[in-house]
């Protein structure tokens, strides 16, 4: 398995973004960097410096804030970011599976979190539903027995609907961010957006591509970066994964998808690590990731690895720790060859 990389696309990625979204996202960057140096001060410094540079924070952002300001003792700035990202629809109970969480709502946090359930939402309720929709109808044949070769034909018309319906959407009502439709709870994320594009781009069908639009909010702040350019990557047709393993599986029921739930028995896995990518390609990734805002792929695995040992924190997006499904024992190998493990 090997990066796959579309030359052209690289024309068309240089965002110019407004000062204040440029600042945002320098300031976080900063609050990441001394964060994963522990410079816990410094980072809720940034933090606090880009909270004022755009309007809508990113939920990740306010997690990330949230988590600092408990451990450095900045109680009434951390009831407020908490406060930000359950009224975008976090659950309290979720949140305290973070360890540091968890102990700050036993003790100091106890009240915040006896009262969190008066906290009401900020979002569009009806848009929110709206979109729901959406995702709904993208789902409702692909996850039916054998559904992406028996339905094919349902699904792209679902998914021509979903085009069409979103569209409108945005048309009516502006993107549907994260202050406009609400988050999910577990993904820290616009709510139910990232399956309807990634499937658009990418489906069956290949019917649309919403590359001009993902760019075009995370230009206006509107979208956060790092989901965005996971989202532009999958719909120009490349992936770069970041901390992976390789699971090898025995299917249970061969006419649904071996990535599905209880569907298969583990045989054998990899160690989680990183795919030996050339400087080449590096530099590829990298042009993508300053286009969105991002730090070099280098500095982002270091974050990568300070996250996966300490587990405090949202650093990168939900896809930067991927598990990889395979049927193939001759792929896998091959593969898990190939992974960098130390």
């Amino acid at each position: 398995m090997r990066l796959i990389f579309l030359s052209s696309i690289f024309s068309i990625l240089f965002i110019t973004a407004k000062g204040q979204v440029t600042s945002y996202h320098s300031s976080v960057l900063n609050a990441e960097r001394c964060l994963i140096s522990n410079k816990l001060d410094s980072s809720l410094y940034y933090y606090n410096l880009s909270f004022n540079k755009l309007k809508n924070p990113f939920s990740r952002d306010l997690y990330n804030a949230s988590v600092v300001a408990v451990k450095t003792g900045k109680n009434k700035l951390a009831n407020k970011f908490l406060t930000r990202i359950i009224e975008l629809g976090a659950e309290v109970n979720i949140l305290s599976e973070n360890k540091v969480l968890e102990k700050y709502f036993k003790n100091d946090g106890k009240i915040f979190y006896q009262n969190a359930h008066n906290i009401r939402p900020t979002y569009n309720t009806k848009f929110r539903t709206e979109i729901k929709q959406m995702f709904e109808r993208d789902q409702y044949y692909r996850l039916k027995r054998n559904g992406n070769k028996a339905y094919i034909d349902s699904i792209k018309v679902a998914d021509a609907q979903n085009i069409k319906s979103l569209l409108n959407f945005i048309n009516k009502n502006g993107f549907p961010t994260e202050s406009l439709i609400g988050i999910d709870s577990k993904a820290y994320e616009v709510a139910y957006i990232s399956v309807i594009l990634f499937h658009q781009g990418n489906g069956a069908e290949q019917q649309y591509s919403f590359s001009g639009i993902i760019i075009d909010n995370v230009k206006k702040g509107t979208l956060d970066n790092r989901l965005g350019n996971d989202l532009f990557n999958r719909n120009s047709g490349f992936y770069s994964f970041d901390y992976i393993r390789f699971d090898l599986v025995k299917v249970i029921d061969s006419t649904k998808p071996a990535t599905r739930r209880n569907n298969y028995v583990l045989i054998d896995s990899s160690k989680w690590g990183f795919m030996p990518y050339s400087e080449k390609e590096i530099q590829k990734i990298d042009q993508s990731r300053k286009a969105f805002f991002l730090d070099d792929y280098k500095t982002h695995l270091q974050k990568i690895l300070f996250n996966r040992d300490k587990q405090e924190y949202l650093l990168g997006s939900i896809y930067s720790g991927t598990s990889i499904i395979y049927t193939d024992k001759n792929a896998f190998d091959a593969d898990k060859a190939e992974l960098i493990t130390n």
